[in-house]
């Protein structure tokens, strides 16, 4: 293949990586994109079915805990990319280092990594928007801006967010998901995009003034104020709780303020926090429940608060390896 095609060829594939990560979750308009650019050149084409054949011969090898590696991986990629690497190194770091990272990672999507803004297993990221907007990201999120003249949207990718609202009279800001649509209709809120018994939720909790938040389908909505909750999924919204918002959001001061929560539930949290693994028993550990305030940067110290508290016992085998088993 003469140099000037090998190198139409290395970009072709460089895109069709992007887009293979792209499409894992697509925003309005994307799938359109990528058909126009698939049917641009006979090389998109071509670069479309290597990358596409490479990805799902690793796609069913992810396993939980790995997520944090594969993240790291992309993100010295991109910084040295940006330094001194050409397509072709990039290409070659994309196609040999996803496989591995995600091997290690268990990412459900690396679509994340090209997200405007994203963060690691136990990693927290504040941001400022343009607009003096801001962001608070949680443990593994990951948002894409979209400010224009008429309108603020921030597409919440996957993960958690608080965000504090610049007033702006003439353009909303919206926080959307494919489950549902949070209008700002007043200073600061909370956002989770979670799943639940094979449903994926959008769930908004208002920390002050109020918030309208709509089912994308039939554009159902409802009005919560202070200390509200709610959740809409692509099939319907959910009723309206009252809940201790700052509490909810205590994840922001890097802790874990829980009220007789189920002991497996506050280990799902912390270790949804933590770049290692932990592992427990949820049949030998039900019925344990848990009240009181844990750090979330700090997993020993979490954990043997707990032991201290409950008959559990902490077994640590090799660094970044836990596991929580019931007392006899």
């Amino acid at each position: 293949m003469p140099d000037a095609d090998a190198e139409r060829y290395e970009h072709a594939l460089q895109a069709a990586a992007e887009w293979r990560i792209r499409l894992e979750e697509p925003l309005p308009g994307d799938s359109d994109a990528f058909e126009h650019w698939l049917s641009a050149h006979s090389e998109h084409q071509q670069a479309w079915q290597a990358m596409d054949a490479t990805w799902q011969s690793f796609s069913c090898a992810a396993r939980p805990g790995s997520r944090a590696a594969l993240e790291r991986t992309f993100r010295d990629e991109r910084r040295l990319s940006r330094c001194w690497l050409g397509a072709s190194a990039l290409t070659l770091m994309l196609l040999t280092l996803l496989p591995l990272g995600w091997l290690v990672s268990g990412l459900d999507s690396p679509m994340h990594l090209l997200a405007d803004h994203y963060t690691v297993l136990g990693e927290r990221k504040h941001v400022v928007l343009p607009d003096g907007s801001e962001l608070v990201l949680n443990t593994g999120t990951a948002v894409d801006i979209d400010y224009r003249d008429d309108r603020r949207v921030i597409y919440l990718r996957g993960g958690e967010l608080q965000i504090t609202v610049a007033p702006d009279s003439e353009r909303p800001l919206d926080v959307v998901t494919p489950e549902g649509r949070a209008r700002a209709l007043g200073t600061q809120f909370t956002a989770q995009r979670l799943e639940n018994t094979g449903q994926t939720f959008l769930s908004v909790t208002v920390q002050e003034s109020r918030v309208e938040l709509c089912q994308r389908v039939v554009e159902e909505c409802v009005r919560l104020e202070r200390n509200q909750r709610a959740r809409s999924s692509q099939l319907e919204l959910g009723p309206v709780e009252s809940v201790d918002a700052d509490a909810q959001a205590s994840w922001v001061r890097g802790q874990l303020e829980v009220d007789d929560l189920p002991l497996t539930q506050v280990l799902h949290t912390l270790n949804r926090h933590q770049r290692g693994l932990l592992s427990y028993d949820e049949a030998a550990l039900a019925g344990l429940r848990v009240s009181g305030t844990l750090p979330l940067d700090d997993l020993d110290r979490a954990l043997n608060a707990l032991a201290s508290s409950q008959p559990i016992q902490v077994s640590r085998y090799m660094p970044f390896v836990v596991r929580v088993t019931r007392q006899p």
